[in-house]
């Protein structure tokens, strides 16, 4: 992944950060001049990396949005803000917090703060970040460094004990499917339905609603498990099984993801993840036993795995929809 491309302008998200709790809590602390030096900023969808960063660097320089600094900011010009990995790179690197280290120790020419900020891809490597270590701990006045990672508990404990981890990118469905209707003018139909279907990832919600089949693979998994009677029947489904061969991963979360509504339904739970298509998954619910879905979850995951390890998928499918109906049938005895 391209972290900080300086020939593409990034400002498709900043409309959502409105509604991020963890964005709002930062603000608050960034104005007045009561940031701290050193932020981990910890957000699971890596597309909004570029634009949340640079919203919170608006909001540490004290810009308003649309302000001259605020659009050099965005437009990746702004000549007291750093982003690392440069060049079009995919990972950080020693040579990049050497640059860093170079450069903060110069002034800043157009804002009265300096702002390094570093996109990490990769699990811990311990050469950047104990290199990074002492600026950390005491950098010059007026330098503020934000680390934008995907799980905060990768790096380094001598590296989170220096920063405070603020997590981001996490939304509310409404704020999902406003974002998608007004936006990416996806009907609101669809973007509830992928809102949902994405439980606050913003990344899932375009990949959901983006013309990835998604939701016409949820229609299919339904209709395998509320016609998929018995073995007998199973020949009249491997077309429909057949078309996943190159998407499983998406086919095996949504059987997951089905099985796992219909043992809410079981339970009378209110909520449900695919609640477009909550009338055929009380009907599953009503032909599984709620024992035999709790079973056949972790074969899907088991089936998984074999997929991951470079197994047949027409043989690792046959065998799971075969365990699957097994496990229902003991149930019913």
């Amino acid at each position: 992944m391209e972290f900080f491309n300086e020939n593409k302008r990034y400002d498709g998200y900043r409309d959502l950060f409105e509604y991020d709790e963890g964005f709002r809590s930062f603000c608050e602390q960034a104005d007045g001049g009561k940031s701290v030096h050193a932020y981990i900023i910890e957000c699971k969808d890596k597309i909004l990396y570029p634009d949340l960063l640079k919203a919170c660097v608006s909001e540490i320089l004290g810009y308003r949005r649309g302000e001259k600094g605020d659009l050099l900011v965005f437009g990746g010009t702004h000549p007291d803000v750093s982003f690392y990995p440069a060049d079009g790179r995919k990972r950080l690197s020693a040579e990049d917090v050497r640059s860093v280290l170079d450069d903060a120790n110069t002034k800043p020419t157009l804002a009265d703060k300096k702002v390094f900020c570093l996109g990490v891809e990769q699990r811990n490597d311990e050469i950047w970040q104990n290199k990074l270590l002492k600026l950390l701990e005491e950098p010059p006045r007026g330098v503020f460094i934000l680390i934008a990672v995907s799980n905060a508990q990768e790096l380094l404990p001598t590296v989170r004990s220096r920063c405070q981890t603020v997590k981001m990118g996490e939304f509310e469905e409404k704020a999902v499917a406003d974002y998608l209707n007004k936006n990416r003018n996806v009907s609101r139909s669809e973007a509830e339905i992928a809102a949902r279907l994405s439980r606050g990832s913003i990344a899932k919600a375009l990949y959901v609603s983006g013309g990835s089949g998604y939701i016409d693979c949820v229609s299919d998994v339904v209709d395998l498990f509320c016609n998929m009677k018995s073995t007998k029947t199973m020949a009249d489904f491997l077309p429909t099984i057949a078309k996943y061969k190159d998407r499983y991963e998406d086919f095996f979360e949504i059987i997951e993801n089905v099985l796992f509504d219909a043992v809410l339904i079981n339970i009378n739970a209110s909520q449900v993840l695919n609640l477009f298509k909550k009338d055929d998954i009380m009907k599953i619910a009503e032909f599984y036993p709620r024992e035999a879905l709790l079973r056949a979850i972790p074969l899907v995951e088991e089936a998984k795995k074999q997929l991951d390890g470079y197994g047949s998928f027409a043989v690792v499918t046959d065998n799971l929809f075969l365990r699957i109906l097994e496990v229902r049938y003991l149930c019913r005895q």
